[in-house]
């Protein structure tokens, strides 16, 4: 039984959904973050569970899935273990109403 996504409610008002993105391979410093579409449809669950009891949603999760400009060239070790399906979270965030996304 997968334990991801999970929500936390650290007060009745806010959901956290936690999400792990964390999928080493052999070498966990250049190996790329991944959800997964069974996690990332549990993920869609929860959040319209959340917000229909009126909370605010926040995701978490290890992977950036956005990197600003002025922090690419200094991250180089970020940019080469990016969230695999980061457009999949953007598409999830855009559809639904998610208050933000924690990562890192």
């Amino acid at each position: 039984v997968p334990c991801y996504p999970f929500a936390a409610l650290p007060t009745p008002e806010v959901a956290i959904v936690a999400l792990d993105s964390a999928r080493f391979g052999e070498e966990p410093f250049e190996t790329a973050g991944k959800l997964g579409s069974a996690q990332l449809q549990a993920c869609r669950e929860l959040v319209r569970e959340h917000v229909k009891e009126g909370r605010a949603v926040l995701l978490a999760l290890h992977h950036h899935v956005l990197l600003p400009r002025e922090r690419v060239r200094s991250d180089a070790l970020v940019t080469r273990t990016p969230l695999a399906d980061a457009d999949q979270v953007v598409r999830l965030v855009s559809d639904l109403p998610v208050a933000g996304v924690l990562a890192g």
